[in-house]
């Protein structure tokens, strides 16, 4: 597939290919997210991926106790503990945090574009490079205050990236993972880079560029908590009671004292057809 950007932090992927798809050069597919939320719980039930392949319950020590969600769809074990916390601060600032996120977009702060190569057939492909990386611009938004499609931005120079090999596409979906990530992002005077670990996507593309994600990821609680640190960042209150529901909703890496080091996520990304300087 064609070359240049490359997409974040890990290898590996669905298929389990050492290298990448042997296909003749061709066009990549990109897009940029034009909207990010944190999918939350309700009743136990929340959007996600099964991480860890284990139908988790409060007795079991790899979770650090945390039982498992149901997904809408009835699938069992469905890991997504920070939903707790998403469900906290929503409680906490109401839209604020929602407004907070679609602001960074639109202010060219929080940029996270996917690319995938070497696609013949958006129906069934046996074998994509799956790219997800932050961008550099400044977008252009439309009539109705999001990103407008067919734009073109920079890969962000700073990052080192690379791509998840030989990912699939069956029945019109993609799926990626395990891979391990690095996501930057900007939110006001907030600003750092997340690491993420055992990273799944599932994505729809459609024929116009647009593409609906869902990203789910285990992220290390110390990151989220220095965020949650950053001067301004939220009230001194606010900071502690973040601190504590971090460590009781740990699900994942537990350390030789049994305490998890980690936290389950799902993200769902509503993307535009976009373009990369090369």
């Amino acid at each position: 597939p064609a070359g240049g950007a490359a997409g974040l932090g890990g290898s590996g992927g669905a298929g389990g290919a050492a290298g990448a798809c042997a296909k003749p050069p061709c066009a990549p597919r990109i897009a940029v997210a034009r909207a990010l939320a944190f999918q939350t719980e309700m009743a136990g039930v929340s959007r996600g991926f099964d991480l860890d392949g284990r139908v988790s319950s409060d007795a079991d020590p790899a979770s650090c106790g945390q039982t498992d969600f149901t997904s809408p769809e009835g699938t069992p074990g469905i890991d997504n503990q920070f939903s707790v916390l998403a469900n906290t601060l929503a409680r906490i600032a109401g839209d604020a945090v929602q407004g907070l996120i679609r602001g960074a977009i639109n202010d060219g702060t929080l940029l996270v574009l996917l690319r995938v190569d070497g696609v013949d057939s958006l129906a069934d492909d046996p074998c994509v490079d799956v790219t997800v990386l932050p961008g550099v611009g400044k977008p252009l938004l439309g009539t109705d205050g999001m990103l407008q499609a067919g734009q073109t931005f920079d890969p962000d120079p700073a990052t080192p990236v690379s791509p998840v090999h030989c990912a699939t596409i069956k029945d019109g979906v993609l799926e990626a993972g395990p891979f391990e990530a690095l996501l930057p992002f900007q939110v006001l005077q907030v600003r750092g880079v997340l690491r993420t670990h055992n990273s799944r996507l599932r994505a729809e593309m459609a024929e116009d560029g647009s593409v609906h994600a869902l990203l789910g990821a285990n992220i290390e609680i110390a990151q989220v908590s220095e965020l949650a640190h950053t001067d301004g960042a939220f009230a001194a209150s606010n900071v502690e009671l973040i601190d504590v529901l971090l460590a009781s909703i740990a699900d994942a890496a537990p350390d030789a004292a049994g305490k998890c080091q980690q936290v389950s996520v799902a993200i769902t990304l509503e993307l535009a057809r976009a373009f990369l300087y090369e």
